[in-house]
C-alpha cells in the first residue's frame, strides 16, 4: 500500500437515486432485480467486505496482488472508487469500463455518460510542517496542555505502507512525574500524525490507518497476531510472532484497513477488560469480513485487571524468548475457532 490521496475519491452519476447498498449479488432495487453500481463492481472484482458499508477488492488498473482498491456507496446510490496504491483515478475507471463494471446509464433508465459529482467539503488540512521533528514538539505542546502537567514523549510508533514508507505516526507521551506518587501508573497520552506532501500534519491520515507493522506481516504466510495497542504488538514481535495492531487501540478499529488479513490465520490476544474483550471480537468480525483464513480469539492466562502480553511476558518464569513463544504457541493450539 502507498499513502492514501482523498482527491483520488470518485462518484458515479451512474446509480439510481433509490439504490441501496445491499450485500454483493443482491438486487439492490427490490422488485426490479437491478444491479446497484456498488453491487456490480464488487462482484466483478469478487470484493471482499472490510467494515460496514466498505468493500476492497484487487485493483484493474495495475497488478495487484494485495487487494487496494477501496469501494463503497455514496449519496444517491452512486459508487465510490478509489486505489490506495496510488493509481490514476483515470486509468481506474478506465479499467472497470473495459471489464464491463463503470458503463454509461449503469443501473438508470438515463442513458448518460458517468461523471465524477461533486466532492463534500474537504475537512481543513491544518498546518503543514516541513519536518517530522517540528510537528512532533506541536504534538509535545499539546499534550502537555492534555495532562496539565511536564510530559515526555516516551515512544514515536511509525505506521507503514507495504513498501515501507512511513505514512503515519502514533507517539505516544506520558507524565515526568514520580510514577510512585500516584500508584505506580503514569498518566499517558497519544497524538497520531500523518504524512502530507511536502511534509506533515496533525491527525490522522486523510483515509483508513494501514495496520501497525504492516511490512513484516505482509512476510510469508506464518500467522499474524493482533494485539491492542503498538506497545503490545511490539512486546509479541519480541517472541518472533508477526504481530499488529490498529491506530487509537480498542476505540476505533474500523478506521483501519484489515485486507492485508485475507488468507491468513489470525489470532487475537485481547487485553484483560471489557474493553478489550470488545475489541478482539470487533477486529474478530473485521479479519472474517477481510477473507482470513482462520481467527481465534486467545485469553492469556493470568493477566491482571487491565493486562496484555505485556505483563504476560514479564510473569513468565523464563526470559528466553523461544520457551515463552512456544507456551503460547500451546495456548493458540489449544484455542477454539472464533467462527
Amino acid at each position: 500500500m502507498s499513502e492514501t490521496n482523498p482527491e483520488n475519491m470518485d462518484r458515479t452519476n451512474s446509480g439510481s437515486a433509490n439504490t441501496r447498498a445491499a450485500e454483493p449479488g443482491g438486487s439492490g432495487n427490490e422488485g426490479c432485480g437491478a444491479e446497484s453500481p456498488l453491487e456490480r463492481i464488487v462482484r466483478g472484482l469478487d470484493a471482499r467486505e472490510s467494515s460496514a458499508g466498505q468493500w476492497v477488492g484487487r485493483c484493474p488498473a495495475h497488478e495487484d496482488t494485495n487487494p487496494s482498491l477501496a469501494i463503497s456507496e455514496g449519496d444517491g446510490g452512486k459508487a465510490l472508487v478509489y486505489c490506495r496504491a496510488g493509481c490514476n483515478q483515470g486509468d481506474v475507471i478506465a479499467a472497470l469500463r473495459e471489464r464491463g463494471l463503470w458503463e454509461p446509464g449503469n443501473g438508470t433508465s438515463a442513458q448518460t455518460e458517468a461523471k465524477p459529482a461533486s466532492s463534500p467539503t474537504p475537512k481543513p488540512a491544518g498546518r503543514l510542517y516541513p519536518t517530522l521533528d517540528e510537528v512532533a514538539q506541536v504534538a509535545l505542546r499539546s499534550a502537555t496542555r492534555k495532562l496539565e502537567c511536564e510530559v515526555t514523549e516516551s515512544a514515536r510508533y511509525p505506521y507503514r505502507n507495504a513498501e515501507g514508507s512511513a505514512v503515519a505516526y502514533v507517539l505516544r507521551f506520558e507524565s515526568a512525574d514520580d510514577p510512585s506518587e500516584d500508584g505506580g501508573n503514569r498518566e499517558k497520552t497519544f497524538r497520531p500524525i500523518h504524512a502530507a506532501e511536502g511534509g506533515w500534519r496533525m491527525g490522522d491520515p486523510p483515509e483508513v490507518w494501514p495496520m501497525y507493522r504492516l511490512p513484516e506481516i505482509c512476510e510469508g504466510s506464518c500467522p499474524i497476531f493482533v494485539c491492542e495497542g503498538e506497545k503490545a504488538a511490539d512486546a509479541a514481535a519480541t517472541l518472533f510472532l508477526r504481530s499488529t495492531t490498529s491506530a487509537h487501540g480498542s476505540k476505533s478499529p474500523d478506521k483501519t484497513d484489515w485486507s492485508p488479513l485475507s488468507g491468513r490465520d489470525v489470532v487475537i490476544l485481547p487485553d484483560n477488560d471489557n474493553a478489550g474483550r470488545a475489541y478482539a471480537h470487533r477486529v474478530a468480525e473485521l479479519a472474517h469480513a477481510a477473507g482470513a483464513k482462520s481467527v481465534k480469539i486467545v485469553e492469556l492466562p493470568g493477566l491482571p485487571e487491565k493486562g496484555d502480553i505485556v505483563e504476560w511476558i514479564e510473569a513468565q518464569d523464563s526470559n528466553a524468548p523461544a520457551e515463552i513463544r512456544e507456551k503460547l504457541d500451546t495456548l493458540v493450539a489449544e484455542a477454539g475457532f472464533w467462527r
